[in-house]
């Protein structure tokens, strides 16, 4: 199972809070992620 979690970081900490007894196996926190805008809609 794959999780996206988006948020502010007390949310991302409040959801790995309450999904720590299902045994978490990796997480991965990316911090600010910005994609560029193209010109042109596809």
């Amino acid at each position: 199972l794959v999780v996206q979690c988006i948020g502010d970081s007390g949310k991302i900490d409040a959801f790995v809070k309450n999904f720590s007894d299902y045994g978490i196996v990796e997480l991965v926190r990316t911090g600010k992620v910005v994609l560029a805008r193209g010109s042109q809609c596809t």
